[in-house]
């Protein structure tokens, strides 16, 4: 639900006058109208009449989304014609509907693989959000940039990784910090708050009047609440219902896949080829 309405609210929240073709998504709630003009123009798609507006999202069907919404805005896709996916150990794991959409996303280098431990590489078509993929998401989004230090603090992020660098330019630019001052611990997960938070850094957003909270699990004055509070605001997260934001929660690759879209947008970054 979310990575569709900040699409929807991407286009200009253009108005959708027909009902909701999903039995799980209920008029009138806030999500309903971005997912019916995603339905619409073919961006996403349901299951057995189902949409699943609160389930998690994979790493496949991120792909396939953004996929979808890069062809909806005219990009040039076919890079991924030419990409070959079967050298990723777990490549026959993706869904058929989402090969199209992996081989676009591996060939534009918006999505690499993982190492197995093996010499081997995975896709992981599902899977949750670790620090490292946060950074390294965060970093291809901005062109790969230098680090403004190449001193590496943190003795658990080894040299030429495939996040080393990602996490050193997030690091620098004040977006994300360590665990400790020696430990960054790549392959802990993301929280909501943590989200909210490097969001807002990223934003560069004054957070100072964000102090009236909407949630009742988010205590005013703690490190995440005024962050918290202008993502919501301004429409980059959601809560999880009754009045619950969930800040201790996963991020989902939905949440990431929102991020990556507004951060693009926001910053005029042309991902088609991306």
């Amino acid at each position: 639900a979310m990575i569709v309405t900040i699409l929807w609210r991407l286009e200009g929240e253009p108005v959708v006058n027909s009902a909701s073709v999903f039995n799980d998504v209920e008029n009138g709630q806030w999500y309903s109208d971005a997912i019916a003009w995603a339905n619409m123009n073919s961006i996403v798609e349901g299951y057995d009449g189902k949409f699943d507006p609160t389930g998690e999202i994979t790493r496949e069907q991120f792909a396939a989304i953004l996929w979808r919404y890069a062809k909806y805005k005219g990009y040039n896709v076919s890079v991924g014609e030419n990409t070959n996916i079967l050298s990723y150990n777990d490549a026959f794991e993706v869904s058929e509907y989402a090969i199209p959409a992996m081989q676009w996303a591996c060939g534009s280098g918006m999505v690499n693989g993982m190492e197995d431990g093996n010499g081997g590489m995975l896709l992981d078509p599902q899977g949750i959000t670790t620090r490292a993929q946060m950074v390294t998401f965060l970093w291809r989004a901005a062109g790969c940039p230098e680090p403004t230090s190449k001193t590496n603090p943190f003795t658990d992020v080894k040299e030429g990784r495939w996040y080393t660098e990602g996490i050193l330019w997030c690091v620098g630019k004040g977006y994300m910090a360590g665990m400790s001052e020696t430990v960054f611990g790549y392959k802990e997960t993301v929280t909501r708050a943590m989200f909210a938070t490097i969001l807002a850094k990223i934003d560069g957003a004054d957070t100072a009047g964000y102090d009236d909270m909407s949630f009742t699990d988010v205590k005013p004055g703690q490190w995440y609440s005024n962050a918290i509070e202008w993502a919501a605001s301004n429409g980059y997260a959601a809560g999880l219902g009754e009045g619950i934001f969930g800040y201790k929660q996963n991020v989902s690759r939905e949440q990431i896949a929102l991020f990556f879209y507004t951060y693009s947008s926001k910053n005029e970054i042309d991902v088609s080829e991306k």
